[in-house]
């Protein structure tokens, strides 16, 4: 399989997730400010030395906008990016 199929297909299933989620656009807006605010104040209690892991955690267990998967995910993603900040 060449890249440019592999790009192809990934494109084509990225159409589909996002045909298939009808999900309010407004709510979605609103979601990705709390998805923002929560990264920060993660980042400042990382930085601060502080309990960053609590705020991750607070933001998985929550409800909201998005799915408890997206969130495990999200949590998960950020708490990698910040351990690897802090190896560099």
């Amino acid at each position: 399989m060449k890249r440019a199929d592999k790009i192809r297909m990934a494109a084509e299933a990225a159409a589909q997730a996002a045909a298939a989620d009808d999900r309010d656009q407004g709510a979605r807006d609103d979601a990705r400010r709390e998805w923002g605010r929560v990264r920060k104040a993660a980042r400042e209690a990382y930085l601060a030395g502080q309990d960053w892991k609590a705020i991750l955690t607070a933001f998985r267990d929550g409800e909201g906008f998005y799915t408890s998967d997206e969130r495990a995910r999200m949590a998960a993603a950020y708490a990698d990016e910040l351990i690897m900040s802090g190896l560099r």
